[in-house]
């Protein structure tokens, strides 16, 4: 049973799998290997069963994926029982006797399947979930009821919390608001800006216990996920009810640091901006978002902003910062200028998108495109005759450290960070810089670890 403190994800869960039951998957010992082995590892891959074996699943669906991880390279010597859940998100059949599904967003669960039974509070359940245990089949059906306790008794440890609710967040279509979807935006912004696809896996995720972040969404190169009760945003010093979560890239001997920050709900906010620092090239660049309405008046085919409730605010907000920020002196940069406002159609595809610098769409909205008389300002797309710039080409400008302020302001950005959240803004920080040592120790450990794991995997 579920109560008020019940997570939503959980509560998610236990509904989803009401309706579509948990399938187990039994994975031989050369299969666990072969996955261990392959470019995704655990965390994506697709498998063929027999048609029979899935006729009674339904994709989308969570499942528990066992395999052992063998101790040593003697097939007599006992192994290590491994858990995963995940997202069977399609089937397809592939030839006449074969099924073909894709498993995604797979994190590692504790404890064991077996030793999951020993947790099931309830005598009966766990003898049912023993029983369907010793079934020798590749795929094992649950029941509803059976689903919706093994939801609840793996959501019992605390370790388990982020896993499942990566995986809920594979099974539910993620909100669809101006706000969540522009925290997505900003997120793949940092990403290419960075130098990677916007579905590139992190080396490592972390959520905020009740707090909403489109990182919930991010692949993993791990197979784990760790929620918190709060999480402190790195420089900044904001306090940990700020931030909602925080994952890192890595791309050769550099990573990014992405941290999502927010006071209110994602649904109840209008902006969202994106505060990106380069320490490899020392630059700094700010970006706020705006949304463009579809205006077919008269036969129009445009796209316009007409300036909303927080634009006024929001610029007070970034001039009180460029008096506190020095110029940078590197005598290469094309522009510090640092703020800069992206413009996105409400209803439309990101790559319609463009953006403009500060100082010029301040330059554009004294000029005539005002209407007369109005303290509004009214921005028309067509009317820019390509006086704009592409995300392209900003992210080549960016990641070249071609644009932006010298990013060793960061006590200067705290007053502007403060006055965002404040607003109630969700707000994503970026921070590009050196690996550590640690982390490339960390990094290290974990190849070694998946080539031992693969190894015993194939014996």
């Amino acid at each position: 049973m579920t109560d008020s403190t019940t997570p939503g994800w959980q509560s998610f869960l236990r509904r989803f799998v009401t309706r579509r039951p948990i399938a187990i998957l039994r994975l031989e010992d050369h299969q666990y290997g072969a996955i261990l082995n392959s470019r995704k590892g655990m965390r994506e891959f697709t498998l063929n069963i027999p048609h029979d074996y899935l006729r009674e699943v339904v994709a989308p669906c969570l499942c528990l994926i066992t395999g052992t991880r063998l101790r040593g390279l003697q097939d007599h010597e006992d192994g290590e029982e491994m858990l995963y859940v995940g997202v069977i998100k399609s089937k397809q059949v592939t030839a006449t006797l074969d099924t073909r599904i894709k498993v995604e967003r797979t994190a590692r669960v504790t404890p064991s399947a077996s030793q999951l039974v020993g947790l099931i509070q309830e005598a009966r359940a766990a003898e049912r979930f023993s029983a369907r245990l010793a079934d020798p089949s590749p795929v094992i059906k649950l029941s509803p009821k059976l689903s919706a306790i093994l939801v609840d008794t793996m959501a019992n440890s605390r370790g388990n919390h982020g896993a499942l609710r990566m995986v809920s967040a594979g099974l539910e279509p993620p909100p669809l608001g101006p706000s969540a979807r522009l925290q997505g935006e900003a997120i793949d912004m940092a990403l290419k800006a960075f130098g990677l696809s916007g579905d590139a896996p992190a080396v490592h995720l972390e959520l905020v216990k009740g707090k909403e972040s489109r990182l919930v969404g991010a692949r993993l190169m791990e197979d784990s996920v760790i929620e918190h009760d709060a999480r402190q945003v790195p420089e900044f010093q904001l306090v940990g009810s700020d931030a909602t979560g925080r994952a890192m890239f890595r791309k050769g001997q550099q990573t990014l640091e992405v941290i999502t920050a927010n006071r209110k709900k994602l649904e109840e906010v209008f902006g969202v901006d994106l505060i990106y620092v380069n320490h490899f090239h020392d630059n700094l660049v700010m970006v706020q978002y705006k949304m463009l309405e579809h205006d077919g008046a008269g036969g129009r085919d445009d796209w316009t902003y007409t300036q909303d409730r927080h634009l006024s605010k929001q610029l007070s907000a970034m001039q009180r910062f460029s008096r506190r920020v020095v110029s940078s002196e590197k005598s290469y940069r094309l522009s510090d200028d640092f703020f800069y406002l992206k413009f996105v159609r409400r209803y439309g595809d990101s790559e319609s998108s463009f953006l403009l610098p500060l100082e010029h769409f301040k330059a554009l909205a004294r000029g005539p495109s005002r209407a007369p008389r109005s303290k509004k300002v009214h921005l028309s797309y067509t009317a820019l005759e390509g006086r704009y710039m592409r995300q392209t080409a900003f992210h080549s400008l960016l990641q070249s450290g071609y644009i932006g302020a010298d990013s060793s302001t960061t006590a200067a950005l705290q007053t502007l960070i403060e006055d965002l959240l404040s607003g109630g803004d969700a707000l994503v920080v970026a921070i590009q810089r050196k690996t550590t040592q640690a982390e490339d120790d960390a990094d290290h450990a974990r190849r070694m670890q998946d080539w031992d794991d693969t190894e015993a995997g194939y014996h």
